[in-house]
């Protein structure tokens, strides 16, 4: 599939947007294949990009929307606050990336680099779910709840990750 020229700058910075994440998470048998350099099947840059979209974006999402469904169904607390998660974690996606790239310019540690993008995101999220259902949550409520969600959607991204750079670990991008 051929992409236009207005595409490619685009499709470059998605791809090093999500490179680096997929290139941490990958696993030894992973690793291994694309030491070889053996292909398994050639994939052009913008369907690369949207299985790592997916994997890294959509499903942690819904596993979020999921854990707070059942939390505001038990609690019963107004459905709206699922509106607002779903906005935290558009805001914050890009925050976090960002954070992560910033932070790994000065920190040498990935594992602290991804601790304190993690707990901006964390922050960042409690005050998108709490500014607008104060009167539903506490602010240590909302940073609870907006814990929970992320823990969660961070194992389902994990997870994800895994998969995918397993699944594409011979692909040549």
């Amino acid at each position: 599939m051929k992409m236009i020229n207005a595409q490619r700058p685009f499709m470059t910075a998605v791809m090093l947007l999500f490179l680096p994440c997929l290139a941490c998470a990958a696993s030894d048998v992973g690793a291994q294949a694309v030491v070889n350099s053996e292909p398994v099947l050639a994939l052009d840059t913008f369907r690369a990009a949207l299985v790592l979209i997916t994997t890294i974006f959509i499903v942690p999402i819904l596993l979020e929307l999921a854990v707070g469904f059942v939390y505001i169904s038990f609690k019963k607390l107004d459905s709206r606050i699922l509106l607002y998660v779903l906005v935290a974690n558009v805001v914050s996606f890009p925050v976090g990336f960002l954070a992560v790239i910033i932070l790994s310019s000065f920190i040498p540690s990935p594992a602290f680099v991804l601790l304190l993008s993690g707990l901006l995101v964390v922050v960042l999220e409690t005050l998108v779910i709490y500014y607008p259902s104060r009167n539903v949550f506490s602010l240590t409520h909302a940073f609870l709840f907006s814990l929970l969600l992320n823990v969660v959607g961070l194992s389902a991204e994990w997870l994800a990750v895994e998969y995918a750079a397993t699944l594409m670990a011979g692909w040549v991008l």
